[in-house]
Formats: C-alpha cells, sequence, structure tokens
C-alpha cells in the first residue's frame, strides 16, 4: 500500500539494515542501506529541540518524510508529513498512556474519525523485535543484530523486512518515531 510515494513499494519483500548510534542525545544518528550497503536514508534533526522534529533524508539529500511531536498532548503523539512538511500523511500515537508492552497506533490522514487505526506496531521495540501490521496483515518485521563489533563501535543495528507491497520509506519513519517515544522518553 502506497502511503508516502509508489518508488518505495516494491513487489517484493525487501530487507533493509538500520545502523543507529547508540549514544545519541538528537535521536537523528540513523543510516539506512540496502543488502548492497548502499546508503538509502539518514535521519536528520533532533528529538529535544524546541520544534522536535526529524527528517528522513534520501540519498541525494532530498527531505522524504517530515516527523514532529505535537507540543500539547496527553501522551506521545507525533505527525507524519510528506517531504518538508507539505502534506499531512498520518498521526503515531501510543495504543495506550500505560503499557507492558510498546504499541503503537497509526491513523492515515484520511481516517479522521480516529477510530480504528490503519497500522499498528506491536513487539518489543527495547530489543527491537517487532512486527507492523496493516489490519491483520504483517506488512514488516524488525529484528535485532548484535554483534561483538557493533557493541564496541557504538552502534544498534537491526534488519528490517518490509513485505510485498509495503512502503518501506513509511515503516522506517515509524520506527524512528517509535524510538523517539520509548528510547528517548518522548512520553
Amino acid at each position: 500500500m502506497v502511503v508516502v510515494a509508489p518508488e518505495y513499494c516494491l513487489p517484493s519483500a525487501i530487507s533493509l539494515a538500520v545502523t543507529k548510534k547508540v549514544l545519541s542525545f538528537s535521536g537523528g544518528d540513523w543510516t539506512i542501506s540496502d543488502p548492497a550497503g548502499n546508503i538509502l536514508f539518514r535521519v536528520d534533526g533532533k528529538v529535544w529541540t524546541v520544534r522536535n522534529r526529524m527528517y528522513l533524508v534520501d540519498a541525494a539529500g532530498y527531505k522524504v518524510i517530515s516527523m514532529q511531536r505535537k507540543i500539547l498532548s496527553f501522551h506521545a503523539v507525533w505527525h507524519m508529513y510528506a517531504g518538508d512538511r507539505e502534506q499531512l500523511v498520518c498521526t503515531v500515537k501510543k495504543s495506550s498512556i500505560l503499557q507492558l508492552r510498546p504499541s503503537m497506533n497509526v491513523f492515515l490522514a484520511s481516517n479522521t474519525t480516529e477510530s480504528m487505526p490503519d497500522f499498528t506496531l506491536k513487539g518489543n521495540f527495547l530489543e527491537r523485535n517487532l512486527t507492523i501490521f496493516r489490519g491483520q496483515e504483517a506488512i514488516a518485521q524488525v529484528t535485532r543484530q548484535i554483534t561483538f563489533t557493533n557493541v564496541l563501535i557504538d552502534k544498534d543495528t537491526f534488519g528490517i523486512t518490509v513485505f510485498p507491497g509495503g512502503d518501506y520509506a513509511f515503516v522506517i519513519a515509524l520506527l524512528v518515531i517509535m524510538d523517539a517515544i520509548y528510547l528517548h522518553n518522548d512520553q
């Protein structure tokens, strides 16, 4: 399903590698690569700034997605926009205020009632083991990849498998928001 743009939806599954600096205070030290090692995206911006804005930027430096935290909300709410805040794509919220396991709901901009989420993220984000669902159908799976080298060089590496038809730019942006909420205490 196209959420951000058709070029990010492939007819076959795609595996991506995400490398994130562990001791990052900005929340923006991400690199996303394809299986050949080509950098597809990076994340720019900072979580703990006045505007709380981050960007998913492609290899050419184009802002594909803008993510901004809603300042005055009872619990963590983020808005995702196409490009540089050109058009609202979706709203991302924690599924409940009190949670034993991380879970988030995603409401596309066309879902004005927000009575039923369009997507959900479930699993253990801190262990980087989670699944993204559209209804009952899994569209992406995230798994942690721990190596001795990654620990030594201060990198958190995990893999993302986006299933056929899934919008991989959208999936990556959801993970960036989930990281901001659960690892940078954006409650």
